[in-house]
């Protein structure tokens, strides 16, 4: 029984002895701490000035979210030096100073436009980062002054195409508030690249000048139009037809061609009265040189209504009297023409027959 016992302390002894032993070989064999070195990092611009100036794209008929205004490019350099074996990592990305760390995309003072950056990295073959906060870059060897070079993309994006009108971006006012950063995770977490703790880091201010870049207004979607010069020639009416005031009589068909219109496409069209262009009813003029009286003309829709006149309105607006929407294109390279039909109407005044003539002006307009 004893000898059992003495047994059992023995193999136990031998246990403590070889997990003893065990741990003294890991503890022995443990890399020294692998990490950037503190304060080492810095980045730089690399190449003549290193930049291009932004590259303002022309804008599509249909202007959608993410579309990409324009775009600049640059190379830096991040110089650091790396302690031990073990991975650490990189942290590259834009900075905003005025938010008191990286937001990503940035304001740039325009509504519906934001500032995004994309960095690319020789490393991983070009591999680019799209419009993140930051690209990661794991390190894996030591050494001293070690550098690591990147492209750098800076993208004007529209983010809400439906406020987006254009306009000014004051790029020396935005960029005092924006810095490209590369560091540790310290930096990144601290939201700082001064010195102190275990940071490792720098910060390259933008610095593309001073001047502003301007941004197109949307593309309007329109028409051709495919007569300018429209001759309506109508029949001629006995007198007798038009006894009483408001009779119509008569009528010649014929339209307005509007054609490879593009998606979207929203024409507005006001009549004008060439010989009294005050005029607001929906009955034509006669021109001096008609001898007729007591008759005008008037322009019949497709629905029966008549045209009213007004202005010739350059621009959509609701105010506008006379003005009316054509249509809508609901197709790119569609035709959209308006029908109307010319008519006789009985006028003030004592009724002549006589030659009859009158001249409109249409204006097309488009929102």
């Amino acid at each position: 029984m004893k000898k059992n016992i003495f047994l059992i302390l023995q193999c136990e002894r031998y246990k403590a002895g070889l997990l003893l032993l065990l741990l003294l070989l890991c503890t022995t064999s443990r890399p020294s701490f692998a990490a950037l070195q503190v304060n080492s990092c810095s980045l730089a611009a690399s190449g003549a000035g290193g930049e291009t100036p932004f590259v303002i794209k022309a804008l599509p008929v249909t202007l959608t979210n993410g579309f990409v205004l324009g775009s600049m490019n640059f190379s830096v350099v991040t110089t650091f030096t790396k302690t031990g074996t073990t991975v650490d990592y990189l942290y590259l990305g834009g900075w905003s100073m005025l938010a008191g760390g990286a937001v990503m995309p940035v304001s740039t003072g325009v509504p519906g436009v934001r500032m995004s950056v994309s960095v690319s990295d020789a490393l991983f073959g070009g591999y680019a980062w799209g419009n993140t906060e930051k690209a990661t870059q794991p390190l894996f060897v030591p050494g001293t002054k070690i550098t690591i070079a990147n492209r750098v993309t800076v993208q004007l994006i529209v983010t809400d195409a439906s406020i987006y009108q254009g306009g000014v971006i004051h790029w020396l006012s935005m960029a005092r508030g924006f810095a490209l950063v590369s560091g540790n995770a310290q930096v990144w977490t601290t939201k700082s690249v001064a010195t102190g703790g275990s940071r490792c880091g720098d910060l390259l201010s933008f610095n593309i000048g001073a001047t502003d870049i301007v941004l197109p207004p949307p593309t309007v979607a329109t028409c051709d139009l495919g007569a300018t010069d429209i001759v309506v020639a109508l029949d001629p009416v006995d007198t007798s037809s038009l006894q009483t005031q408001g009779d119509r009589v008569g009528g010649q068909a014929f339209s307005i061609p509007l054609g490879s219109c593009a998606k979207d496409a929203k024409p507005y069209i006001t009549f004008t009265d060439s010989s009294n262009k005050a005029n607001r009813t929906n009955i034509l003029s006669l021109s001096p040189s008609s001898t007729a009286t007591g008759v005008g003309l008037v322009l019949e829709k497709s629905d029966g209504n008549l045209v009213t006149f007004g202005a010739e309105n350059a621009s959509v607006s609701a105010s506008n009297v006379g003005q009316f929407l054509i249509g809508t294109s609901t197709a790119a390279g569609g035709s959209m023409p308006l029908n109307l039909t010319a008519r006789y109407i009985r006028a003030e005044g004592v009724l002549k027959s006589g030659n009859v003539k009158a001249d409109a002006i249409f204006t097309v307009a488009y929102p």
